[in-house]
């Protein structure tokens, strides 16, 4: 499943939402097997791409949560306040 398609005048264009939707479902189920702050902060992106802010906050400051890095968090955090 190609997410993304080119456009000669704009560049790269993200695949619509219902092509995201089946990734962030399969992220889900993982989200209780896996605590790898990268699953979350992945599934943060997809949300927020689909427009999910919300959401999209919930699994930055996830992802936050299960670094050990301050600079990881730092950055995992301010992305959440931007979503």
């Amino acid at each position: 499943m190609r997410l993304w398609a080119w456009d000669a005048r704009s560049g790269f264009r993200f695949a619509p939402s219902h092509t995201l939707d089946p990734v962030t479902k399969s992220l889900a189920r993982l989200k209780g097997e896996a605590e790898d702050y990268r699953l979350f902060a992945v599934r943060a992106h997809l949300l927020e791409i689909l427009g999910r802010a919300s959401a999209a906050r919930e699994a930055y400051e996830a992802a936050a949560m299960r670094t050990g890095n301050l600079a990881q968090q730092r950055y995992l955090r301010a992305r959440a306040a931007r979503a």
